[in-house]
């Protein structure tokens, strides 16, 4: 589906002509939710990142290895990562030591 702003998109349901805007939330509740989020392939890719606690420690900062991404996550606001995956498959995002965050399930565009 795409919206009024036309370099935005749902990757689920249209064909991504700009950014893939995805949402995740971490919260004492749900913890790091989604689990696991679909994106296409060789399109840019924008999480925003609802942090609704002080996660701290390793798990206050995301990073996705494979990209060379890592973002501290502010308490209380909105965070935003920016990649493009360059392949299809899974791509975890993890804390610097490695525990699993969320994971992207990246199809063919």
């Amino acid at each position: 589906q795409v919206t009024a702003d036309s370099s935005v998109c749902d990757p689920t349901k249209a064909t991504c002509v700009g950014a893939q805007q995805v949402s995740m939330e971490v919260s004492r509740e749900r913890g790091f939710y989604p689990q696991v989020i679909t994106v296409k392939n060789n399109v840019p890719v924008e999480l925003t990142i609802d942090d609704k606690i002080n996660v701290g420690g390793c798990m206050g900062v995301m990073t996705i290895p494979e990209y060379g991404v890592s973002q501290l996550l502010a308490v209380g606001g909105k965070n935003v990562i920016k990649f493009t995956p360059t392949h299809t498959g899974i791509v975890r995002v993890v804390c610097p030591m490695g525990a699993l965050q969320t994971s992207f399930n990246v199809i063919g565009s």
